[in-house]
């Protein structure tokens, strides 16, 4: 019995050493951050920590909204290749896409000053924290001191900002060239559609020229046909003894002389 309390008691030791052990670095983190000798520069940490993790935020916001941009600006380019003004049937069919072209490409490029916007306001607040993180590091970092752990959750998410920040440079220039390419698919489709009224005139003079045919067409088929019951009649009358007055026969032919510009 009295080995069994012994032994029971040996193990109780071992129990209390062990997460004792396991209790000292957490304590020695936390009363490294608790008494540091340098005054304010745990308060410094934190708040860099803090606009870190705003910034990475903020860029993984421009990361997703500048891939919309791009996939936006990709389709308003196959629209503008799509639509051919200078084909005046196409181009009327087509007025209502055109229309509506016109209204999601300056809806987009709202869309691309805001974003944009965004992107600038991030990179000068990058700017401002990487200036707070350099003065940071002059005043405190001295080899000889050793830092609380506080700072070094700093510097991972310095890091993790820096590459964030490389990721929305990349994204910035890849929404730039977009753009390049949607103004330039938009200019051609400006300049198809200015080519496109230059000659619009000339069209619709000789679309009011051949409906103006067609009207007469019609009234001349109209006259045809009464003068083709009055021959029957005449002819039914003469049939009957009736002696009709002459009927003069009209003939007729309508020339059409069109433009040829």
């Amino acid at each position: 019995m009295k080995g069994r309390v012994a032994a029971t008691a040996w193990i109780f030791s071992i129990a209390l050493v062990v997460a004792f052990v396991a209790g000292v670095p957490a304590a020695r983190a936390q009363g490294e951050e608790e008494t540091c000798c340098q005054p304010g520069r745990i308060e410094s940490a934190k708040s860099i920590i803090a606009q870190a993790e705003t910034f990475k935020m903020r860029a993984s916001k421009f990361h997703t909204d500048s891939a919309a941009l791009i996939r936006d600006a990709a389709k308003l380019q196959g629209q503008a290749a799509r639509l051919d003004p200078s084909a005046r049937k196409q181009y009327e069919a087509d007025l209502a896409e055109f229309r509506r072209h016109a209204e999601a490409y300056r809806a987009h490029q709202a869309q691309v000053e805001q974003t944009m916007g965004f992107c600038k306001a991030t990179q000068a607040q990058y700017q401002a924290m990487l200036a707070e993180y350099s003065l940071h590091t002059a005043i405190f970092h001295i080899p000889t001191i050793r830092p609380p752990h506080v700072c070094e959750s700093m510097q991972m998410d310095m890091a993790s900002a820096d590459k964030l920040n490389n990721q929305l440079r990349v994204d910035q220039d890849r929404v730039n060239k977009s753009q390049g390419q949607l103004m330039a698919a938009e200019e051609k489709l400006i300049g198809a559609a200015s080519h496109n009224a230059a000659a619009d005139a000339p069209l619709q003079a000789r679309a009011r020229l051949l409906e103006a045919e067609r009207q007469l067409t019609g009234e001349f088929a109209a006259l045809k046909t009464e003068y083709d019951m009055l021959a029957t009649q005449h002819q039914a009358l003469t049939a009957a003894g009736i002696k009709p007055p002459t009927l003069t026969k009209v003939t007729g032919k309508i020339q059409s002389k069109t433009s040829t510009k």
